[in-house]
């Protein structure tokens, strides 16, 4: 999968169950890890380094009970 996103955008994936989803978002966040292939984000590869641009990545993972404002 190759996904090129805007700055200051806000994204949605939509798909049936089972398509991925969740594991992909998992996987950009650091709360689930590639088995094979390989992940790079704003040109980062090496983990040490994906810890540090994760920063700059917001997510919500499946649907909140409820939002604090």
């Amino acid at each position: 999968m190759n996904l090129k996103l805007e700055k200051g955008k806000v994204y949605g994936f939509v798909g049936e169950n089972g398509a991925g989803k969740t594991t992909f978002i998992r996987m950009i966040t650091g709360l689930a890890f590639p088995t094979s292939g390989e992940l790079l984000l704003f040109g980062n590869s090496n983990e040490k380094e994906l810890q540090k641009v994760r920063i700059k990545i917001g997510a919500l993972v499946e649907d909140p009970s409820y939002i604090l404002l």
